[in-house]
């Protein structure tokens, strides 16, 4: 695995749009996603690029530190929009969802997330995202609690609670601070792990 974003050396950039496919070392894909999606997209809190055998393929991490930041709606202007419920449509269809309010107005950093994952499969890319939710952060909030939400917000996005080419990882925040990183600046983020 190589990670690409946040780094040190590039001082924990993240990354969207055209910038994010080339840190993936997708460039050629950037004219498919401005078809399918509008500019501004996503800003990924993590990339790495896997490698196995003679396969490859990306990561894509989206970090929350509690429940609440998964709820948000979409304030795309009209012409934005219609493209976005497109792109939305085609990943329910592929992902098997329930056709859901939900995926605009309650869950939409996720939905978009799910979204940039599905145009990188139909893009024959094999790609997978992962949830990293910090347990105990500035916000108290337990694996069972992110257990529950996580629970609520599929329901509500018409999902199955697993899915293959979807991952979780609960991470504790340290109680000394002293001994954490500065919030940011994550100084296990180098180049390859």
């Amino acid at each position: 695995m190589t990670w690409v974003s946040p780094l040190d050396e590039k001082r924990c950039a993240e990354y969207s749009d055209r910038d994010f496919l080339e840190h993936l070392g997708l460039a050629e894909l950037w004219p498919a996603l401005r078809q399918f999606w509008p500019s501004r997209g996503p800003v990924w809190d993590g990339l790495a690029r896997l490698r196995w055998g003679r396969e490859h393929g990306v990561l894509l991490v989206e970090a929350k530190s509690y429940p609440e930041e998964c709820r948000s709606a979409c304030r795309a202007g009209p012409r934005s929009l219609a493209t976005i419920r497109n792109a939305i449509r085609q990943t329910q269809q592929a992902f098997g969802a329930s056709s859901s309010r939900a995926w605009l107005h309650e869950y939409y950093q996720l939905a978009n997330r799910l979204a940039h994952l599905h145009f990188l499969r139909q893009q024959g890319i094999h790609a997978w995202l992962v949830l990293l939710l910090l347990t105990d952060d500035w916000k108290k909030t337990p694996q069972t609690l992110w257990e529950q939400e996580l629970c609520t917000i599929w329901a509500g996005l018409g999902l199955r609670a697993e899915h293959p080419w979807i991952g979780r990882v609960f991470l504790p925040v340290p109680e000394d601070r002293t001994t954490a990183p500065i919030p940011g600046r994550p100084s296990l983020m180098s180049a390859s792990h």
